[in-house]
């Protein structure tokens, strides 16, 4: 990195767009590694020119940061318990394992990536445990209870 250019940025924002043009400069240039690629790509930009990030949704993303998860199996009549508290999931899902995901938003508890029900929680201020669990929301679902 002791480069004529990064030695003259003079601040944080200069040293920023050098290393950006730094970056841009080592994606382009021809590489040594990849002489012998019989495709003629020589850089890295041609080789992993294709490949592009993965895209997740934001919700995701927020239940995946901002939240904790639990795996619960089902009764027999559809409920789990977590912490004391009963929450219903889904009959037709009894004795299935279920994932409980508590963050600022709620409570949800999900088989299979699909929302069976969401809760309002209040957590106690130090210690992150369940005060109180209200307001439930039960969601249509392709799960049914079987027939006698």
């Amino acid at each position: 990195m002791a480069n004529f250019h990064f030695v003259r940025a003079e601040n944080w924002s200069k040293l920023v767009a050098v290393h950006d043009r730094w970056v841009q400069d080592y994606n382009k240039q021809s590489h040594w590694a990849h002489r012998n690629r019989e495709d003629g790509r020589r850089s890295p930009s041609e080789v992993l020119g294709w490949v592009t990030g993965v895209r997740y949704h934001p919700q995701d993303l927020q239940k995946a940061f901002f939240s904790t998860r639990f795996t619960r199996k089902l009764d027999t009549l559809g409920y789990a318990r977590l912490k004391h508290w009963r929450v219903y999931g889904e009959e037709g899902l009894a004795r299935r394992e279920v994932a409980l995901w508590i963050g600022n938003a709620g409570l949800t508890v999900e088989y299979g990536g699909q929302t069976l029900s969401h809760y309002d929680v209040s957590l106690s201020s130090g210690a992150g445990k369940l005060k109180d669990v209200r307001n439930p929301r039960l969601f249509v679902t392709r799960y049914r209870t079987a027939q006698l």
